[in-house]
């Protein structure tokens, strides 16, 4: 069911028009800070202190738990490791202690109690097991099944890339799905069935769980890949690499391998769906509007929701999963943060899958 209604579309048509003031409200202890976004005036929380650096490993997939706590990697203890944040008291926490972290390599299991990240060339889970130990380095980039049977890394080996499934509880041996001379990477699970999505170079492929791989008809250079819920179709963005570059999200439906518009947008360099994909969220990569957007998948139109204020957008958005809210990056005060934003007057609230 579509979390939009009237009421919302309304609300989200007066957008650019209407700031969203509020009375002051106490603020709990820990690193969060509240301000007044300077374009819309609408209320902005910063998760942590920017005088460090916190990274959001959304690019992974599930950093944000339905308990409202979050994951991300932060040097505040002068190294990086991952950390939690509680979206409502905002204290921090450091959970690993880890000796060459990857942060763009962290993510829950479906119970959202235990999660994997990348130290090294090891695959680890947060309760103290080693996943995988790796013969050749570990990039960027981790994925996990819905059902919690299956992880995904990216390993290179010389000139040669290898994206690998790792089994989390059922018996078997890391396999090879695929290997190129070209860099993997994208990795996205196909919900409800066997098999993934990646990125070769900017072009999208997939590949079922026995290592049959196929490229999808698709147009432009890819950067990024969400599948919708219910597996099938994906939402794909391309960017021009002209002086003032144009994005747009396109639709794949890898079944029948068509290709259609979804709808071109104001710069995007990053986005997120919402839980039952009727609302994205993206990150502008306009250096004159740097700014984070509602998008309406009903309407296809665009409204300000508040500045990033990033130099390079690192890291894509995410929904928390009721949809109520919005987390991205940005380093409008310093070193990279984390910023959250209220959409429960915009969005009505989605239902929380029981698993991931």
């Amino acid at each position: 069911m579509s979390c939009l209604t009237r009421r919302t579309v309304l609300a989200a048509a007066a957008l650019p028009l209407l700031g969203q003031r509020t009375a002051p409200k106490a603020v709990p202890a820990g690193e969060r800070r509240r301000y007044a976004d300077p374009t819309t005036e609408h209320e902005v929380f910063r998760l942590t202190d920017p005088a460090h650096t916190s990274i959001l490993p959304s690019e992974s997939g599930h950093c944000v738990a339905r308990n409202n706590s979050v994951l991300y990697c932060s040097n505040r203890s002068g190294k990086m490791q991952v950390h939690r944040v509680d979206l409502k008291s905002g204290d921090p926490k450091q959970l690993t202690d880890a000796a060459a972290l990857e942060p763009r390599s962290v993510a829950f299991l479906p119970d959202e109690r235990t999660f994997l990240y990348v130290d090294g060339q090891t695959l680890k889970r947060s309760d103290g097991r080693d996943v995988y130990a790796a013969p050749n380095p570990l990039e960027p980039g981790l994925a996990i099944t819905d059902d919690g049977l299956s992880a995904f890394v990216t390993e290179r080996a010389g000139a040669r890339w290898r994206l690998m499934q790792v089994p989390l509880l059922a018996k078997g041996s890391p396999k090879s799905l695929v290997e190129s001379e070209q860099r993997l990477s994208g990795i996205k699970p196909r919900p409800k069935r066997a098999s993934l999505l990646y990125l070769r170079e900017g072009s999208l492929h997939l590949v079922t769980f026995e290592g049959q791989s196929r490229q999808l008809k698709t147009e432009g250079r890819i950067n990024q890949v969400e599948w919708q819920p219910d597996g099938r179709t994906a939402i794909y963005l391309t960017r021009s690499l002209d002086e003032r570059p144009q994005a747009t999200l396109r639709e794949t439906e890898p079944d029948p391998n068509s290709d259609r518009l979804f709808c071109r947008t104001s710069q995007f360099a990053h986005f997120a769906r919402n839980a039952d994909g009727s609302v994205f969220v993206g990150v502008s990569g306009s250096v004159a509007s740097p700014l984070v957007l509602l998008l309406l998948r009903i309407t296809r139109r665009e409204f300000p929701l508040c500045e990033h204020r990033a130099q390079t957008p690192l890291a894509p958005p995410v929904f928390t999963p009721n949809s109520q809210r919005v987390l991205f990056q940005g380093d409008r005060d310093g070193q990279p943060a984390l910023y959250m934003i209220a959409l429960d007057k915009l969005v009505e609230k989605t239902e929380e899958p029981e698993t991931r």
